[in-house]
């Protein structure tokens, strides 16, 4: 049986930078079980794809409003991209989301794909992966704790 307020709330979790599936999959995990963790991962992985929409966004209205302050961002920009590399930057990000800290999660890891210049795909790919390591490691502490703790 289901308990759809606190799915909600482990959705809401999942959407909120910081704590994002860190604590929206296990509470996904009570109240539904695999089919919750599958909903909180994918809520969480589409609103880290929305942040990097909305940054790209942010940058042309930049590149529009302000072009001087933008031209000092896209060479900060370029400088990082050509120093991580293109593979390099594709894993960089997965492992970004995928490690389980405090800074970490899809939300940041949005931001250094934008900053990265990985494109649309690769970072929803990259995003997306990162995640589902979380989601893996993060359900499986929640389970292990689960049927270890009385």
């Amino acid at each position: 049986m289901c308990n759809y307020r606190l799915l909600l709330l482990s959705l809401f979790f999942s959407a909120m930078p910081g704590v994002e599936t860190r604590l929206g999959a296990p509470l996904a995990l009570v109240s539904c079980g695999v089919s919750g963790v599958i909903a909180a991962y994918i809520v969480s992985t589409l609103t880290g794809f929305l942040v990097y929409l909305l940054l790209e966004r942010l940058e042309n209205m930049l590149r529009e409003k302000i072009p001087r302050a933008y031209a000092l961002y896209s060479r900060f920009r370029r400088r990082l991209a050509r120093r991580a590399g293109g593979v390099t930057s594709f894993l960089g990000v997965i492992g970004f989301v995928a490690v389980p800290l405090p800074g970490s999660g899809v939300w940041s890891g949005a931001i250094l794909a934008r900053l990265l210049g990985l494109g649309r795909l690769e970072a929803l790919a990259a995003l997306a992966l990162g995640n589902m390591i979380t989601v893996l490691i993060v359900t499986a502490a929640a389970a292990l704790l689960s049927t270890t703790l009385p």
